[in-house]
């Protein structure tokens, strides 16, 4: 908030509640995704299943949510945003509920998949879309502030769950975690959401007119290179960042207990409130290029990191480093979006390539699963994404810098 000011955006009380609610609404992705991590060893050994086998069923429930994304952008606009945050909350509730009774693998695929419904539409897609309808300066530092949320909810997570595991049992666990995502969703809905700034409420239906008008030139947005290779791009660099889910496992494997594994995730989920905010600000400042490749070489040094011998000190080194890249998905390529395309055309556009980061985190957590059970460790697969991170800066820059030249020539072209 004081960066806010001290870059001299006045904000009004209602766009402090707007920040608020996409917080919440991103404490709300930590418990709906993050939280898996904690679940598998004690699921896997109570139910006698393979840890691939376990974590698909998150695949299933961002595969669902991907699916279900491209429509939830009218569905947003007919019902409101109020309404399917209210909604929402309570299906997360129930979905998590079922989990906490689950006694076969084919039940949480059920749950997830009804979660799936609900959790996508409730929070990342929530959060930006009252961004882009309240602010229209500084979207950066705003995005970041927002986006911190889900630093907060690891910290949370990390700092909460464990010990109830080690005291308790999973069951009870996923119950509390399902009270959780009421909280953070019906109030939000009830006392802080306003779908649109006053300004705009008279021209609210006019605006859905518009973004139907400019349907027929969707095939000309996203049938090309620079759409298609993005969107591969995002989704391995969603494939790295969705390894999060093993981490403890990775950690627990090193000879470390899980109650310290949950330190050190609380280290790094700490470490995101404060980068998301600042590489917002960066991006502000120095613009999407520069930061998103510096990200890209960061994020490479964590996962060669990975693999070491560390004590616990530099393990908490590591797990900063690596929280550079986990804080940059949900900020920089929203902002690579509104760089490479008309800012007119964002809702389009992000609404299709950011499924790419869904797909990515249920493409991951599976493979991730399976690379364990398949040669019972990470480390060859950890150093092997670290230089296809380096590569997706390579081409997402290149991208960048293709459109600054077109930018360029079209407006030269026309003095």
């Amino acid at each position: 908030m004081l960066l806010l000011w001290e870059e001299g955006v006045g904000m009004t009380s209602q766009q402090i509640k707007i920040i608020i609610a996409g917080s919440l609404a991103m404490i709300t992705v930590a418990f709906a995704t993050s939280s898996v991590s904690y679940f598998i060893i004690p699921v896997t050994e109570e139910l006698s299943i393979g840890r691939g086998a376990f974590t698909l069923h998150y695949s299933i429930m961002t595969i669902v949510s991907t699916i279900t994304l491209p429509f939830f952008s009218g569905i947003i606009e007919r019902l409101g945003i109020r309404k399917i945050v209210f909604l929402s909350g309570i299906g997360l509730f129930i979905g998590f509920c079922v989990f906490a009774f689950s006694h076969s693998i084919w039940h949480f695929y059920l749950a997830a998949a009804f979660i799936g419904l609900f959790y996508y539409a409730s929070t990342t897609l929530v959060a930006l879309t009252l961004i882009n309808r309240w602010f229209t300066e500084k979207k950066g530092i705003v995005t970041g502030i927002v986006m911190a949320g889900s630093g907060i909810g690891g910290v949370l997570l990390g700092l909460i769950i464990p010990p109830i595991l080690a005291s308790i049992d999973w069951r009870t666990t996923y119950v509390f975690m399902g009270g959780v995502m009421l909280i953070t969703t019906i109030p939000s809905a009830l006392f802080l959401i306003k779908e649109f700034p006053e300004s705009q409420q008279s021209n609210s239906s006019k605006t859905l007119t518009d973004n139907y008008k400019v349907k027929p030139r969707k095939k000309r947005l996203f049938c090309n290179g620079t759409f298609i290779f993005s969107y591969v791009a995002i989704c391995f660099f969603s494939i790295a960042v969705s390894f999060i889910q093993h981490l403890p496992s990775m950690i627990v494997g090193k000879g470390f207990t899980l109650t310290q594994a949950g330190y050190l995730l609380s280290i790094l989920y700490f470490s995101m409130i404060f980068l998301k905010i600042i590489i917002g600000w960066l991006t502000d400042r120095l613009g999407t290029k520069i930061v998103l490749f510096n990200i890209c070489v960061i994020y490479a040094l964590g996962f060669m990191m990975l693999p070491g011998d560390f004590g616990f000190l530099l393990m908490s080194i590591c797990m900063l480093v690596l929280g550079v890249g986990k804080s940059a998905a949900t900020v920089i390529f929203p902002l690579y979006a509104t760089t490479i395309y008309n800012v007119k055309y964002f809702t389009i556009i992000w609404g299709v390539l950011g499924t790419a980061i869904t797909v990515g985190n249920a493409l991951g957590s599976t493979i991730w699963g399976y690379v364990f059970d398949i040669f019972g460790k990470y480390d060859c697969a950890v150093m092997a994404v670290a230089i296809g991170i380096i590569i997706v800066g390579l081409v997402l820059v290149n991208f960048i810098k293709r459109s600054e030249v077109a930018i360029y020539e079209n407006t030269h072209s026309h003095t």
